[in-house]
């Protein structure tokens, strides 16, 4: 996992979602990035403290009817010669500013180098990146660093990355598209295919995907704030010789959620892994369930299914914490008959919920209260065992003892909402 990835992983609030209809190259998302607010300024003075003589021109133009930020480099490039990994490392260590988007910069760049070592057979070190390392490259890679970090915490989602086709030229020569390192970078990633004509996804793209992207897929449920489009140099044509899409990227960004919801309850993600079983001991589930739930699964469930052939089955179904997902399904494997998983990532909207010991007529109950965010007590439920084993000791029947139980509740709600910890 990356650094970048590791650190903003767990942010709650801003999302970004990386709209790839058509690719995505560096100065696409630099483009986009500007369109949605983020300030050219910082990497003017960034790029003029390294030194290489590059000059920053932005212009709006429309692509297809949409409004676009252009973002371009212009440099002497008879002086520009190819520089190798450790030069551009040393040089953003030394002489770029402390932060996140000198973090990811450097991160994007290690990427590369891994990239282009895999594919030619040498030292990641000693790479010579040609193409990357060309000033506007550099430029690109700072400034997507420098404008996805100024962001603050925030989770990056992608779309699937569309696929070109044909032949690009390159100082390699002619190579098929996409280019053997950016197709390296992909591994990992979803794509789809593409009748395009032309490179929809550069290195650079692909390694900034790399480094931030956390989840690919459909735009999440979110509340949009800004949308920033840039715009690619190239108007592609698809196999049938007709106009592709239009060479845009579109970033979408805003809060993570329902904003109607986030007032009223808690937001969490979960991991639900689930498994079909025709041919175990029924007696078997008991003790796969309890055991399930003393390693933390926060709900399990059993339902029965029709499988192939006629033969009645079970589906097992376990609700888990993201950092759980590893050890249920290993417990799942190792108890029942099955030999694999299915699992997903799931949001979920939630009251808050705690369980503490009530004095009541018929002594000392453990009970479950839920509230919304603002405090409001939506429920109070006792524990059932405590009710079991009053209900026991007593004598009264389990129905009485709940009621009971349930008066002196109601009698005791005023005040409530205040001992919520």
């Amino acid at each position: 996992m990356s650094v970048y990835r590791e650190l903003f992983l767990n942010a709650v609030g801003k999302i970004v979602y990386i709209d790839t209809f058509s690719g995505i190259s560096g100065d696409m998302l630099l483009g986009a990035l500007i369109d949605a607010g983020f300030s050219v300024e910082g990497l003017v003075e960034e790029i003029d403290r390294m030194g290489v003589g590059a000059k920053l021109h932005v212009e709006r133009v429309k692509r297809g009817s949409i409004d676009a930020v252009d973002f371009k480099v212009s440099y002497d490039r008879e002086k520009e010669k190819p520089r190798d990994y450790r030069s551009i490392r040393r040089m953003l260590e030394e002489k770029m500013s402390e932060g996140a988007g000198k973090d990811i910069a450097l991160e994007v760049f290690a990427i590369l180098a891994e990239a282009e070592a895999k594919v030619h057979g040498i030292d990641a070190q000693d790479v010579h990146f040609h193409e990357v390392g060309a000033v506007d490259s550099i430029v690109d890679i700072v400034g997507a660093g420098l404008g996805l970090g100024s962001l603050g915490p925030t989770k990056f989602i992608s779309g699937p990355v569309p696929l070109g086709a044909g032949f690009v030229d390159t100082r390699h020569g002619k190579l098929p598209v996409p280019a053997p390192a950016t197709m390296e970078l992909l591994k990992g990633i979803p794509v789809r295919r593409s009748d395009v004509l032309g490179e929809l996804v550069t290195p650079t793209g692909a390694a900034v995907l790399k480094a931030v992207v956390e989840d690919f897929g459909g735009i999440p449920d979110m509340v949009v704030e800004e949308i920033g489009y840039g715009v690619g140099d190239k108007v592609f044509k698809d196999s049938s010789g007709d106009n592709a899409p239009p060479n845009l990227l579109r970033l979408i960004v805003g809060a993570e959620g329902s904003a109607a919801f986030q007032n009223t309850y808690q937001e969490d993600e979960v991991v639900v892994v689930t498994t079909n079983i025709d041919d175990m001991n029924p007696q078997f589930y008991e003790p796969i369930v309890e055991r399930l739930f003393e390693a933390g699964a926060l709900d399990v469930t059993l339902s029965p299914l029709i499988m192939k052939k006629g033969r009645p089955g079970t589906e097992l179904t376990v609700m888990v914490e993201p950092k759980d997902c590893l050890r249920m399904t290993e417990i799942v494997l190792s108890e029942s008959t099955s030999s694999g998983v299915r699992y997903r990532r799931e949001r979920r909207f939630k009251l808050k919920r705690w369980i503490e010991e009530v004095e009541t007529s018929l002594g000392p109950v453990k009970v479950k209260f839920k509230a919304d965010t603002k405090n409001k007590i939506f429920g109070a439920h006792p524990e059932y065992e405590d009710i079991k084993a009053i209900s026991q000791k007593s004598g009264l029947p389990i129905k009485e003892v709940y009621r009971l139980v349930v008066i002196d509740l109601e009698r005791n709600k005023k005040g409530r909402a205040e001992m919520i910890k």
